[in-house]
């Protein structure tokens, strides 16, 4: 008796099979995007968050707010061009670059982080002109908007400043900068939430109690 051939997929079946599969792996892609998206935000949000409320403990005993960077660029970790995004170790208590982040007792969520942080500090009756023309520019505009971009500041004054190469360039596709005075969008508070868009920018979208 002849034996019976156990019943074979058709190509209409093959064909269907690999259309969902590929649909399962799209899905996929996007949540982890997304997901990783999420994490990026919340790194940002905790981490300017974080030198904010220090920046204002340090004024408390110190009478100024302290920079971590010697410019806007000079931020830590740094990142590497071409290799991102990739996470960077981060050792306040044994890298001497963060001397200033040990000084204001800085607590990142982890060991590691995905975007490069600087702060810059200025003292009261520092020129507007002397935050230079960078996105400290835009931050001293949108604290003191009185001051047209000139004069002196009417206090001590910072800013914080996050970049993250989220795209896998070799250059900063989004940065977010946070900052103290009277900021005038969030009505004297210091924004530190922030979101990430499908085109990989970083926009603020929230406030915060100083």
């Amino acid at each position: 008796m002849p034996s019976r051939r156990a019943p074979a997929f058709t190509l209409i079946e093959l064909m269907v099979t690999v259309a969902i599969i590929s649909v399962l792996a799209l899905i996929a892609l996007k949540s982890f995007s997304v997901l990783r998206k999420r994490a990026y935000a919340a790194e940002v949000s905790g981490m300017l968050g974080e030198f904010a409320l220090k920046e204002e403990a340090y004024r408390t005993v110190n009478g100024s707010y302290l920079s971590t960077g010697t410019s806007e660029n000079d931020i830590r970790p740094q990142l590497t061009a071409g290799s991102e995004p990739v996470k960077k170790d981060i050792a306040i208590a044994t890298d001497s670059n963060l001397s200033t982040w040990k000084q204001l007792n800085i607590r990142p969520p982890s060991s590691q982080l995905w975007c490069g942080y600087v702060v810059m500090a200025f003292a009261s009756g520092a020129t507007v002109s002397s935050v230079g023309t960078g996105e400290g520019a835009n931050q001293v505009t949108a604290s003191y908007p009185s001051l047209g971009g000139t004069g002196t500041l009417p206090e001590p004054w910072f800013y914080g400043r996050a970049c993250c190469d989220l795209g896998g360039t070799a250059t900063t596709s989004a940065t977010c900068e946070t900052s103290s005075g009277s900021v005038k969008d969030c009505t004297g508070k210091t924004q530190s939430t922030f979101t990430i868009t499908a085109t990989n920018n970083v926009v603020g979208s929230g406030c915060e109690d100083e």
